[in-house]
């Protein structure tokens, strides 16, 4: 999902969607963590940190108190102009 929601994981889609940003994806499923089909549940998180320099973004995950760490390579975008 995440390859689909920031165009095979570019970095500036990926800052987005972990971002503050009312719109952004993390946002939406902090706002509806009350739901009985919420992604994020109260109790669960989800972090990243961007390791621009290596190219990758790291997304620690917290559910039900089960810990997850992926490791995801990120896809510079190309400047034009």
């Amino acid at each position: 999902m995440l390859g689909a929601k920031t165009g095979d994981n570019k970095q500036d889609n990926v800052e987005f969607f972990f971002g503050p940003n009312p719109t952004s994806q993390k946002s939406q499923w902090a706002t509806k963590r009350d739901s009985i089909n919420s992604i994020l549940r109260p109790g669960d998180e989800l972090n990243h940190t961007i390791e621009s320099e290596y190219g990758r973004l790291i997304i620690d995950m917290n559910f039900g108190g089960n810990s997850v760490n992926l490791e995801v390579e990120l896809n510079k975008n190309a400047k034009i102009g």
